[in-house]
């Protein structure tokens, strides 16, 4: 139930949890649900329900079952559902009437994706350089409070351009940013730091061979002006200081 894998026609390898969704679905009586092609959308600007309500209790039981599954899911082999899932996740305790339905209608494109996999290659016997590339965005000012950040890691074989996601992430920011520039930076701040520790990992796994993580990690982000504060000199331009402190993290 945790992971097929096998190789496809080129030798590429492919990981899919299929087995696991339709374990989930049969378990959830959910076989005869009508799948769809696309991911939920949940406002995050909805008031709270009434927690005397009596939907209230059993709603939000179902929905920690269903967000645990996917959890299981999206930290193996479904990067695509990563951030719905965590803004479902975040929301809850608050609306939890309102995320069950979300994630019904989540759970319907895991059903209509149930094949998808996700490919990668085997360390083992692909030849040097490899290089760690990190891809940040950010929202900001998600439901008016803190932006989402989200992150993904890709080794890629530098000679060939053969690459394969092997970290990713999508979570609520710790601070309250007061411009989008602001939340990519907190964004790129994330990914330097997740990029430095996993490369230290395939370093003493003997994956990546380089004596220092600047000559192998590549960053990039999508904020032209969050690259310029970061080429800059000065911490004048941050508002608040935790992403003054994250700038200068990155400068360093």
């Amino acid at each position: 139930l945790v992971c097929m894998v096998w190789r496809d026609s080129e030798g590429e390898v492919q990981l899919s949890q299929q087995n696991y969704v339709e374990h989930c679905l049969r378990e959830n009586s959910m076989v005869d649900l009508e799948s769809r092609r696309t991911l939920p959308v949940l406002e995050e600007q909805i008031p709270p329900e009434d927690r005397s309500s009596p939907d209230y209790e059993p709603s939000k039981k179902l929905c920690q079952k269903y967000i645990g599954q996917l959890m299981w899911l999206t930290t193996r082999t479904r990067p695509d559902i990563a951030a719905v899932l965590g803004i479902l996740a975040s929301s809850m305790v608050l609306v939890p009437t309102r995320v069950l339905e979300c994630l019904r209608g989540l759970w319907a494109f895991m059903k209509f994706t149930k094949h998808s996999c996700i490919g990668t290659f085997l360390p083992s016997g692909v030849p040097q350089p490899l290089a760690l590339h990190i891809y940040t965005d950010a929202s900001y000012g998600c439901g008016g409070n803190r932006g989402r950040t989200g992150v993904a890691l890709f080794l890629r074989q530098e000679n060939t351009g053969l690459e394969c996601l092997v970290q990713w992430c999508s979570r609520k920011q710790g601070a309250v940013a007061t411009s989008a520039p602001e939340a990519e930076l907190g964004a790129l701040a994330e990914g330097a730091s997740i990029g430095i520790f996993l490369h230290r990992v395939l370093v003493s796994s003997s994956v990546v061979v380089s004596p220092s993580p600047v000559q192998k990690i590549i960053e990039t982000s999508d904020s032209a002006v969050s690259l310029r504060q970061v080429a800059g000199s000065t911490c004048a331009a941050m508002r608040s200081k935790p992403f003054a402190l994250k700038l200068s993290y990155l400068r360093d």
